[in-house]
């Protein structure tokens, strides 16, 4: 099955409206937690009342939203992507038994899976020519050697001073022949 109709079947996924939208309101309702918290008469006047508070609330959401996209950004994509290299790193050392395993399960493929499915179909494509490589070049050298042998074993035969003619012409042509 080519690439294309397998990526096809695996309903890749870029972006998700859920998420998306779960992120939207966490942060309107973070937003608006200070005027929650604080009351009073107007924001503007408890903003300039408690502007230092209001700014360390901000500075410590900012710090936990940080953190919280820095793990995902870690665990979505840092750590695939160094496994993924150090995998390539061990292909380019001739090592085709790799397979990387899909981050998710088939129903939510996401464009890592799809990568890491296509570097499998990759490194499979590698050894079997890799294999194909060694296979012809044994047979090559299998071929190339019988021929040889006979000539060289002729080629001695004919340094022998006490041969007789007929045999230097049988000598010579099975050399003929070989070659």
């Amino acid at each position: 099955m080519s690439t294309l109709k397998k990526k096809q079947k695996m309903n890749i996924r870029y972006f998700s409206w859920p998420q998306y939208f779960i992120t939207f309101f966490s942060l309107a309702i973070l937003g608006g937690l200070p005027a929650l918290m604080y009351g009073g008469e107007t924001i503007w006047q408890e903003i300039q009342h408690y502007l230092i508070w209001y700014l360390l609330y901000w500075a410590i959401v900012a710090a936990i939203l940080w953190g919280f996209i820095m793990y995902q950004k870690y665990a979505a994509f840092d750590k695939p992507i160094r496994e993924l290299s150090e995998a390539a790193n061990l292909v380019a050392a001739g090592d085709f038994s790799i397979y990387l395993k899909p981050l998710h399960a088939s129903e939510h493929l996401g464009y890592l899976d799809a990568m890491f499915n296509d570097f499998n179909t990759m490194v499979e494509e590698l050894g079997s020519l890799e294999t194909m490589k060694t296979e012809f070049i044994s047979n090559v050298s299998h071929e190339l050697k019988t021929p040889l042998a006979v000539i060289q074993n002729y080629a001695m035969a004919l340094q022998a001073d006490a041969l007789a003619p007929e045999q230097r012409k049988e000598y010579t042509d099975t050399i003929i022949t070989a070659s």
